[in-house]
């Protein structure tokens, strides 16, 4: 007894859409690439680095919600419903948030804006994408969290590593003195620091993804696993 070959299906292709939606950008090469041409391969880094953020941020939340569908119906086909409904209900509430980050930055739109005013696009843009990773990879921690305990009452054969949120808060205000003091040449490092992050998050994305698709896909039973931890207190 499982989930539907339907729900499974939908999961294993938000896996497998990953070469499309989390793509690396080699901070090196794009610096390179924006000295020889004057500048002007910034705006091709923004896109990508913007572009990147709304696919991800889609997929992951399709991603959750084929998830939750499937533990659903694992838990249906067990008669379980009402052990991990709690968690359900949880998860339900998470999948939602998940979907309203979704919404797309507009990484066109920002382009042009940036063609124009470069500098204030330049600071913008690293501002939210910083805010957007802190809320989203809170969010998935939580429902990480949720997923592997609801797993965990399914005697589900898994073991799933809580996901580690890799994006750092800094002080804006600060990098925004430092990028206006050096004209400009900071920022060079705060996009490093950005795609860096952003780099290793599609990792730890990758990593717990194959946890949750090779527990759900897995062969039968098994006794269940010690509880998961909860997760840290939110970033403030």
């Amino acid at each position: 007894m499982s989930a539907s070959p339907a729900s499974l299906d939908a999961l294993r292709r938000d896996f497998a859409r990953r070469s499309e939606t989390d793509y690396k950008i080699d901070f090196a090469l794009n610096f390179l690439l924006t000295i020889l041409t004057c500048l002007l391969w910034s705006l091709v880094s923004w896109y990508r680095i913007i572009r990147r953020r709304d696919l991800h941020f889609d997929r992951s939340a399709s991603f959750a919600e084929d998830a939750l569908r499937a533990i659903r119906e694992r838990a249906a086909s067990l008669g379980k419903d009402g052990a991990i409904a709690g968690h359900l209900s949880t998860l339900e509430v998470i999948a939602r948030d998940l979907r309203s980050q979704a919404k797309e930055r507009n990484a066109l739109l920002w382009v042009v804006i940036g063609a124009f005013r470069v500098k204030l696009a330049f600071l913008i843009i690293f501002h939210f994408l910083e805010e957007d990773y802190r809320r989203h990879e809170r969010t998935e921690l939580e429902f990480a969290h949720h997923a592997g305990e609801a797993l965990r009452l399914l005697a589900m054969p898994c073991s799933l590593s809580t996901f580690t949120p890799r994006t750092k808060e800094r002080s804006f205000v600060l990098f925004l003195i430092l990028t206006v003091l050096t004209c400009g040449l900071f920022g060079f490092y705060w996009f490093y620091l950005v795609n860096d992050e952003e780099n290793s998050h599609m990792d730890a994305h990758a990593a717990w993804e194959a946890e949750v698709l090779a527990c759900l896909t897995g062969p039968g039973a098994t006794p269940a696993a010690a509880p998961m931890p909860p997760p840290p207190a939110p970033i403030s």
